[in-house]
């Protein structure tokens, strides 16, 4: 059975305390809030550019690519 990240880390952990070195300590990092394409979950959407969001949403890239950039497709 492989070691899992855990029981490594720990491992390591105590062979560097046996050889006299500590490691730095640990910071938590905080997860990122969850992404959401629906606009009524972005708190910081306002109500006015919730048709704009909804149209960007709407539109395919290529087609975008092709009426905005004016270049056709190979």
């Amino acid at each position: 059975m492989t070691e899992s990240f855990a029981d490594k880390l720990k491992r390591l952990e105590l062979e560097l305390e046996a050889q006299g070195k500590v490691l730095p300590p640990r910071t938590k990092v905080a997860k990122p809030p969850a992404q959401s394409h629906d606009p009524d979950l972005i708190p910081d959407v306002s109500p006015e550019q919730r048709p704009l969001d909804n149209f960007l949403d709407s539109i395919d890239i290529l087609d975008a690519y092709d009426r905005w950039c004016g270049k056709s497709m190979p």
